[in-house]
């Protein structure tokens, strides 16, 4: 065909095919989109509109392209379609649809005549032979696909592998294997499943036929030899089936496979009820419900060794009259609808692996609301008697702030907290400005993660040398002296059991430890301002003097673990320790303590100060009580 006009270049069927390639949109059996997934696939009724407008010339008037476009896309009508809303009401909305032509998919096999005629014209268009059409960026095969099927010899290309592999599957594959049969592999006839889909898809038989001939093929199998089943079979005695089927089989391989290696990442969980759950209903005839039972926490089901789930293994409690009857409840494993994938991180403060999600809504619709939970590993609120308060520990599943400042200051509502602030002159302003400038400055050069090394390194350089200097009593120490101590510790117990719930404290020469809980609608910083005001207050007027008395800022951290809970109020109660003397509550020096069996969970900065002269006993005592700065 030399240069003359196209039928693309003066008329297109446009209204028809954009129509028919959105109903395409919603086709998932046959279609080559479900052969592999590719981003960028063309709607197969666009691609055979155009290559028809293409390859065919312009017939010349008005009313022929207008006759031609109808025979290619049919004609746009209009129907009522009712649809049933979310709300359950049923609506009636006009929709445009097309009747005839050849765009519509599966409509190309009933217009059988005239996807014919279309080849026909085209061959004619060329002078008797049937067109080349080549597509240098076939990418999924929908264009050179269509170009077969109207007759062209067609040539594709893209240099993607994935692609190519498509285009291989798509264009060249059926083309070769199409009729051809090869014997089943001998791993899949001994798959149930498998071989009664094969016997009643591929073979035509009925269920009574394909369970005979399934029950006479186990026996063969166990006598070791195939045998004939009345179906067609190769020399070696073995089925034969085409390339489909092959296709099949393999795939259950590898997913055979793949189950049995990843089943540890997919776990399967079961639920405790009758095989029958509508069994349990109440009897609609008689109006007697049957006995209830008692519901239970969904279970674990453990793998076998190929992978699947052994639900045998959850139900050997049960005798074999109790499993026979429908009726009654075992174990039975449930399907799992989607697994949620997450990168994760490792929290600074308890080490906890964290996922990293932008919302924990898996559903948000009208009537469906489903929300992803958190369960902590360990119980959230701790176990008390009497009038002790509860004292509750950080929940990742309850929105957490960070207040602003130069240390980080972590707030959840109705946590328990460690606390220590300190004197205004217990560390040298200019000790203090050098330990955070080297400190600044060595963690930009050792960037986490790190190693052991690198983390003793860390200890010697900054948190050792920071409870040195603060052990070495720098100040005056004013909360040495009984009257100044006895402040503090007034101001401490005066709202207990009113604002907050204080489970122990030491008062050291000149800082103090306090393990406390807010209550009602106080916080931590108004506790903390309360504190220091009325503390500061009291101690200027005794001293007869201004001036500040307490840092501005305090270390404060969330309580984390029950664990690392027991060690904070250990680690309080073996304050004060060396040459430095503090109060506590029984005896002359302060720990107050409290008989309470508390789960609460605690993570230290480790820059917290930890008492001892000996650094390697520092270390370890860092060790023991954790780390972070939540």
């Amino acid at each position: 065909m030399t240069d003359i006009p196209r039928l693309i270049e003066h008329a297109f069927p446009l209204k028809q095919t954009s129509l028919d390639s959105v109903h395409e949109k919603n086709v998932r059996h046959g279609h080559i989109s479900t052969l592999h997934i590719w981003p960028a696939r063309r709607p197969l009724a666009a691609c055979r509109a155009a290559l028809i407008a293409t390859l065919l010339p312009d017939p010349g008037t008005p009313e022929k392209r207008k006759e031609l476009c109808e025979k290619i896309g049919g004609k746009v009508v209009k129907k009522i379609e009712r649809k049933k809303m979310p709300n359950g009401q049923i609506v009636e909305r006009e929709k445009e649809v097309t009747e005839g032509g050849i765009l519509h998919w599966g409509r190309e096999t009933e217009n059988k005549e005239v996807l014919d005629w279309f080849r026909e014209e085209i061959k004619k268009a060329y002078g008797g032979r049937a067109p080349k059409v080549l597509d240098p960026f076939a990418g999924g095969g929908a264009i050179p696909l269509e170009a077969m099927r109207l007759g062209c010899e067609a040539t594709a290309i893209d240099i993607n592998p994935v692609a190519w592999f498509i285009l291989k599957c798509t264009l060249e594959y059926p083309q070769k294997l199409a009729g051809k049969t090869w014997p089943l592999p001998e791993f899949i006839l001994r798959n149930e499943t498998f071989m009664r889909d094969f016997f009643t898809k591929a073979k035509g038989y009925s269920k009574a036929e394909a369970e005979k001939a399934l029950e006479l093929l186990g026996r063969k199998l166990k006598e070791g030899e195939q045998g004939t089943l009345n179906f067609k079979v190769a020399e070696d005695g073995s089925m034969e089936a085409d390339l489909a089927w092959h296709v099949r089989a393999w795939g259950q391989w590898v997913l055979d496979h793949a189950r049995k290696d990843l089943a540890k990442y997919y776990p399967v969980y079961a639920d405790f009820e009758p095989v029958d759950a509508r069994s349990r209903r109440v009897s609609v005839s008689g109006g007697t419900p049957l006995l209830p039972y008692e519901k239970q926490p969904m279970r674990l089901v453990p793998p076998k060794e190929d992978g699947n789930p052994d639900i045998d293994a959850l139900n050997k409690e049960f005798s074999t009259e109790y499993l026979a009857d429908k009726k009654n409840p075992r174990w039975i494993a449930k399907p799992t609808v989607a697994y949620l994938w997450a990168r994760t991180v490792k929290c600074k403060n308890c080490r906890a692996t964290i996922p990293l999600l932008k919302t924990r809504w898996l559903c948000k619709k009208e009537k469906k609301r489903i929300l992803l939970t958190v369960e902590a590993t360990s119980p959230s609120l701790s176990q008390t008697s009497g009038e002790t308060p509860l004292l509750q520990y950080f929940d990742p599943n309850e929105p957490i702030s960070n207040l602003s400042g130069n240390l980080p200051h972590w707030r959840q509502e109705g946590v328990t907290y460690f606390v220590t602030f300190r004197l205004a002159d217990s560390m040298p302003q200019e000790k203090l400005r050098q330990w955070d400038e080297e400190r600044e400055a060595w963690l930009k050069e050792h960037p986490e993660p790190h190693d052991e090394e690198i983390r003793k390194e860390y200890y010697r350089l900054f948190p050792d040398r920071f409870q040195s200097w603060l052990d070495a009593g720098y100040g005056e120490c004013l909360l040495a002296r009984p009257e100044l101590k006895q402040i503090v510790e007034n101001a401490l117990l005066n709202f207990q059991g009113d604002r907050y719930h204080l489970d122990e404290y030491v008062i050291m020469p000149n800082h103090v430890h306090v393990l406390v809980s807010p209550s009602g609608q106080s916080t931590l910083s108004k506790i903390l301002q309360s504190w220091k005001s009325y503390t500061a207050h009291r101690i200027n007027k005794h001293l007869k003097r201004n001036g500040p008395v307490w840092q501005k800022e305090s270390f404060d951290h969330i309580i984390r673990s029950p664990s690392q809970m027991e060690r904070v109020r250990q680690y309080i109660r073996d304050n004060p320790k060396g040459k430095l003397q503090g109060k506590r509550r029984d005896d002359a020096s302060t720990v107050m303590r409290r008989d309470v069996a508390s789960t609460i969970v605690f993570g230290i900065d480790k820059d917290v100060p930890v008492k001892g002269s000996n650094t390697a006993q520092r270390r370890e005592h860092d060790k023991k009580i954790g780390t972070g700065t939540m």
